[in-house]
């Protein structure tokens, strides 16, 4: 069974439009792209340009931001995806540039983008990854400064949250591959002496990585010496689980995962 999530960032498609701070969501997907030496394919019918990745899907709207739900309609309709499957890329004026957010049913409520997604699902059940673009440092309004352009050295701290949000969707990725083994596993896809090899006591880590992604998903955002406390424990939580099944390997696994997500802001 192949675990399906499809990532949509959001912005202008025209040239004219390209490095505007309102379309750090088509960015984000050009970014991925280069990164793994991607061709995002057009489909003008669909109004999406895409690729996929390990059954994950990262695609943009090939319309502009306030027609961009029409374009991630069509696409889901093509691709079967439902609204749990969902996140939603997008620039967020509420966050500081070299910040970001990966939130469930938390988004900006004057986003054009996400106003025309709501013609179309309840964003209440989507995902978003909110990246941060303020960095004013004059009154200027928001309607005008999203259509500013990045400057160069803004452009550097943008790619750095980038390579950021693409080490959590590693995990991410990591995370579901580990989930579809359990799933595989309980309906007997797998053989058992496959599982047998990792003496089932991954269980444990999967609900210890299940409660971390929960928090990480509704935002729980807190204070830094409480994060490295819980850092902290969860190493020396999963060491110990791990003596006891004989199975450091899959402890290890859990470790990294929630190290990538940490990264996050």
């Amino acid at each position: 069974m192949q675990l399906q999530k499809l990532f949509f960032g959001l912005g202008n498609f025209s040239d004219e439009y390209k490095h505007t701070r309102h379309n750090a969501g088509h960015l984000f997907i050009d970014y991925i792209a280069d990164q793994i030496g991607q061709q995002l394919k057009t489909q003008p019918e669909l109004k999406t340009a895409y690729f996929k990745l390990d059954g994950l899907i990262f695609a943009k709207n090939v319309s502009f931001m306030n027609l961009s739900g029409r374009s991630l309609y069509l696409f889901c309709q093509y691709y079967k995806f439902n609204e749990p499957q969902i996140t939603v890329i997008y620039d967020d004026l509420d966050i500081p540039l070299g910040k970001f957010k990966y939130q469930t049913s938390t988004y900006s409520k004057t986003h054009n983008g996400l106003k025309s997604i709501g013609e179309y699902y309840n964003l209440d059940k989507l995902s978003f990854i909110r990246i941060g673009i303020d960095n004013r440092t004059e009154p200027i309004s928001g309607q005008r400064y999203v259509l500013s352009k990045f400057k160069k050295e803004e452009m550097t701290v943008l790619n750095q949250v980038f390579s950021r949000i693409a080490k959590l969707i590693l995990g991410l990725i990591l995370y579901l591959q580990l989930n579809s083994l359990v799933f595989a596993q309980s309906i007997n896809i797998i053989p058992t002496e496959v599982i047998a090899n990792f003496n089932l006591g991954f269980v444990p880590y999967l609900f210890i990585s299940f409660v971390y992604l929960t928090l990480m998903r509704f935002g729980l955002r807190l204070k830094k010496d409480v994060e490295i406390y819980g850092t902290t424990i969860l190493f020396v939580v999963c060491t110990a689980i791990g003596w006891f099944f004989n199975n450091y390997a899959i402890s290890l696994v859990i470790i990294i995962i929630y190290t990538l997500m940490y990264i996050g802001d």
